[in-house]
């Protein structure tokens, strides 16, 4: 079964707005394509329409964040990580504000867009800058549960979600931590990490192996890219 991993995200924040009252979402003319729209049906008076303008959306995000507010910002992965690179870095992440960045359409998921959408650099680009938090989700129940744990988090962060409809993955037992994988197969042979939507992909690879070939190939996700689980790479 399949869904869409913006969409979950969408809903989700509506309830996590009920729960956060702080909480406000910045949006850069793509509601409809970040699914933020849903939030600004539910809370009109926490949602700004920013524009076409993402260098201006993250210096306005850094100063409700100074007023005490916990702003989201929505927009496209390349809009973020490189258009407003310098103010993702000097206005939220060197102060270490608690601003949350949930993009879509990450990698080349934006498909027929081009390449002023596509952002294969991007998580590379929020590694390197300090004190920023990077979280990939690779189904709906993930993006929940990684949205959940960034606002329970304090400080800047960055979630990255494809535009595609992925695999459902996750069961009843996976939960997200911050900083540790999701071991979604046992395996002793050998270990395939994965992280966003190649979870599924990984997952049919490591059952190929064991049917074709009895190979027995442990998968875990790797949501957390930084910080990363360093002890599960190391085991």
């Amino acid at each position: 079964m399949t869904r869409s991993l913006r969409e979950a995200y969408g809903k989700h924040i509506v309830k996590l707005g009920e729960e956060y009252e702080d909480l406000v979402l910045l949006e850069g003319d793509l509601a409809d394509s970040t699914q933020s729209e849903h939030f600004q049906q539910a809370f009109p008076d926490r949602y700004f329409q920013i524009g076409i303008a993402e260098q201006n959306m993250v210096g306005i995000a850094a100063g409700l964040a100074l007023e005490g507010k916990l702003p989201i910002v929505n927009s496209f992965a390349a809009f973020i990580a490189m258009r407003a690179c310098e103010q993702v870095r000097t206005d939220v992440a060197y102060p270490n504000l608690n601003v949350k960045f949930v993009v879509s359409h990450a990698g080349v998921s934006a498909g027929s867009a081009g390449p002023t959408h596509h952002t294969i650099e991007d998580i590379a680009i929020m590694r390197a800058i300090p004190n920023m938090m990077v979280l990939v989700p690779g189904d709906a129940t993930e993006v929940e549960q990684i949205v959940s744990a960034a606002l329970d988090h304090t400080g800047p962060t960055y979630i990255r979600i494809s535009a595609i409809d992925a695999e459902h993955m996750y069961n009843d037992k996976n939960r997200f931590v911050i900083g540790k994988a999701t071991k979604l197969r046992e395996g002793d042979d050998a270990t395939i990490v994965t992280t966003g939507t190649l979870m599924y992909e990984g997952t049919c690879a490591a059952n190929t192996l064991w049917e074709d070939n009895g190979i027995d190939v442990r998968v875990l996700q790797m949501a957390s890219v930084k910080p990363i689980d360093a002890d599960a790479v190391k085991k």
